[in-house]
């Protein structure tokens, strides 16, 4: 077991280690009050996103929507049972002395948020494509195409992060003049480095070109009613075919909200990610560490969000949902109150 001096720590308590940037207390208190803020939102996004898999696995599986929508929830409901387990090492103490631990974690978030971002891409461009191309939507777009979609989706982030845990190597060290040991990573050779600087790139790239797919189909979506809006209220007799049905609009307007929901939380996680591939020393152990590290809480935070509040989206907009939520609901209850009546017998 080697020994470091704790003058060689990151986080030692001294300003000097922080560059100027942080006081060393101030970034010790932004690591306890996140972990309780991102505790408490990712323990919602649990419970709130099973009960989004449950009422959507109960949907019929032949819409393709639905089968992309229950994929979105398992990847939300995947992203909030990580970020809990990262909410548990925001104690000083087990930052400085797991952090390596805590990084390869933080890319099993880093797994379900690109898979995330990936389905609403698809799930926002679907639905433009309903839009614009009503006739043949249905034709491109079928229920086993989507399977095959989410399935690519799931299985390419998965591999794009594989290399990450291959790259580096952890050592537990003896800190000088105390009796603590803490876990580092070792210097990484040049084929390592490429390796993880390959999955930074590859899920910092799919990010932005998701929310880049995002953010321009909910626009066209927008534009695109608003003009079929126009005309159908010019013309006096339509096609049939132009038509789009009340729940068409149902579903639209969902979407267009689960796209402007994720467009908000995600614009800091964009930027943030723009600055690891451009600016030098923007990552877990370059000149900008501390910074980086209070960023990306930052994001975390804001991606279990994003997470967390679909539900409120589903119930707003989708009437089949609350239908169905409403159904489980009703036979839970009845189910207690036999159980009650018996218990009482």
């Amino acid at each position: 077991m080697a020994n470091i001096t704790e003058e060689g720590l990151l986080l030692t308590g001294t300003n000097d280690t922080f560059n100027g940037w942080v006081d060393a207390e101030v970034f010790n208190w932004f690591l306890i009050v996140n972990g309780f803020l991102l505790g408490l939102i990712s323990l919602l996004g649990i419970i709130f996103n099973s009960v989004n898999v449950i009422v959507y696995s109960k949907m019929s599986q032949g819409d393709s929507v639905n089968i992309a929508l229950l994929a979105l929830c398992l990847a939300e409901l995947g992203g909030s049972v990580v970020l809990l387990l990262m909410s548990c090492f925001s104690v000083p103490e087990l930052t400085l002395s797991y952090l390596p631990v805590e990084y390869l974690i933080s890319w099993l978030h880093i797994l379900f948020s690109r898979v995330s971002s990936c389905l609403t891409a698809f799930v926002t461009l679907e639905r433009y494509l309903c839009v614009a191309m009503p006739l043949k939507v249905k034709v491109l777009i079928t229920s086993r195409r989507t399977t095959a979609m989410v399935s690519i989706i799931f299985v390419a982030m998965t591999t794009s992060i594989v290399p990450t845990y291959f790259a580096r190597r952890i050592e537990s060290v003896m800190i000088s003049g105390t009796n603590r040991t803490m876990l580092i990573f070792i210097s990484m050779d040049e084929s390592s480095k490429n390796m993880e600087n390959m999955s930074v790139t590859v899920n910092n790239v799919a990010l932005l070109l998701a929310f880049a797919v995002v953010s321009i189909s909910t626009m066209l979506l927008v534009v695109t009613l608003r003009k079929k809006s126009k005309w159908r209220s010019e013309v006096t007799s339509s096609l049939q075919s132009d038509v789009i049905s009340a729940r068409d609009k149902k579903v639209i307007k969902m979407i267009i909200l689960i796209a402007v929901i994720f467009i908000v939380n995600y614009l800091p996680v964009v930027v943030s990610t723009a600055a690891m591939l451009s600016v030098p020393g923007y990552n877990v152990e370059g000149d900008y560490t501390i910074i980086f590290s209070i960023t990306w809480g930052i994001t975390f935070l804001l991606e279990g969000a994003n997470a967390t509040a679909s539900i409120f989206v589903y119930l707003k907009m989708s009437s089949r949902y609350k239908c169905v939520l409403m159904t489980m609901l009703k036979f839970t209850s009845s189910v207690l109150t036999r159980l009650q009546n018996r218990t009482m017998v």
